[in-house]
């Protein structure tokens, strides 16, 4: 015989709870896969147009060369990359950790573009610093040269699909038409004069099929080796006489590799000693001196790397900063989740041939 009793309700209050213990639940792992694993980033500025356009959406791989984990832990969960130094500041100086990166699944290769933290931003805690995206080019114990624009590592040339330059464009009418404006996507630029001169930043693809419209008078490259760019270029020594166009020949410093030192040469390395090998520089008698020491070169404790931008008259890359510390890299990008074309409107404003691809 059985013996019938009362279910048992379930009352709102035993609801309410499970509902909040799985949506603390759901917002705890979204949490750690947003901070350790996969973050997101929308493009702003054309400093990598050609191949990263203003309102491509990526997706940061943080665990691919391994996970940097916290720095400043006293940050409000959830908020955005800083990307202007006018960015709101989400976090708290009072704890500061060590650097200290997980184990990754893939090494920094020659060409990836990666995520980092603006170096020279030095008043803010690395991890809170300024986001950019760049191409790495040169990465630790490699050797790099620019010779009249051209990118030679380890003495080899290397070619990069779709690197802008700056253009002087002539046109015959005095006004570039908008469908030549249209048809090779001409969106960064101004026009200098109303003698139909534009200046325009263009791929060599680009400047070689725009020479063939009937409207172009010309097209021509404007070359930067003036020697008023002597001291604009990193390490702002005018005796190197480096420009944007022709810089280097450079050693990337390696963890455990020595770079031969002395007073001709320590311009070029003297902030990363200073900042990141915590050294103190003094020259006497052409001789360098590190910690009060006699050096003729000296061990790097740690790895860097030089990066580039695509759009390489338009840029704010290693040529003007230096090179980029290992503790401020965050990570690969990896995919194009959806752009979004700003000028655009509707659902024309979604460029479906650049979403969801992969090609970094």
């Amino acid at each position: 015989m059985k013996i019938k009793g009362k279910k048992p309700k379930i009352t709102k209050k035993k609801k309410g709870g499970s509902w909040l213990k799985a949506l603390l639940l759901a917002i705890f792992i979204i949490f750690l896969v947003r901070y350790f694993v996969f973050q997101t980033y929308l493009i702003n500025s054309t400093s990598m147009a050609g191949n990263l356009l203003p309102g491509d959406w990526l997706l940061i791989n943080k665990a691919a060369y391994g996970t940097r984990l916290p720095i400043t832990p006293l940050t409000l969960p959830f908020t955005p990359y800083r990307s202007s130094h006018s960015s709101p500041k989400y976090y708290l100086k009072w704890i500061s950790l060590p650097y200290y990166r997980l184990p990754g699944y893939s090494y920094i290769k020659r060409n990836d573009i990666i995520a980092f933290n603006y170096p020279e931003e030095e008043d803010v805690p690395v991890d809170k610093r300024i986001v950019y995206l760049k191409r790495c080019v040169a990465i630790p114990g490699d050797t790099l040269k620019i010779v009249n624009s051209n990118l030679i590592v380890n003495r080899k040339k290397i070619k990069i699909e779709n690197v802008r330059f700056e253009y002087l464009v002539k046109v015959k009418s005095n006004k570039l038409s908008q469908s030549v404006i249209n048809k090779y996507q001409l969106n960064e630029g101004v026009e200098i004069s109303n003698y139909g001169e534009y200046d325009l930043f263009l791929s060599v693809e680009q400047a070689d099929k725009l020479k063939k419209e009937n409207e172009i008078a010309g097209v021509e490259r404007e070359l930067k080796t003036s020697h008023y760019d002597f001291g604009y270029v990193y390490p702002h020594d005018p005796g190197l006489g480096w420009t944007l166009d022709n810089y280097g020949f450079v050693v990337i410093p390696k963890a455990g590799e020595k770079i031969i030192l002395n007073k001709r040469n320590l311009s070029i390395y003297r902030d990363m000693l200073e900042k990141y090998e915590n050294c103190t520089i003094s020259v006497s008698h052409d001789s360098v001196y590190i910690n009060n020491i006699p050096v003729k070169n000296y061990f790097f404790k740690n790895n860097y790397y030089f990066v580039l931008d695509d759009n390489r008259d338009n840029a704010k890359d290693s040529r003007l900063w230096g090179f980029l510390p290992e503790s401020h890299i965050i990570g690969k990008v990896s995919i194009i989740l959806i752009s979004f074309n700003p000028s655009a409107s509707g659902i024309s404003k979604i460029r479906w041939n650049r979403t969801l691809t992969i090609h970094f």
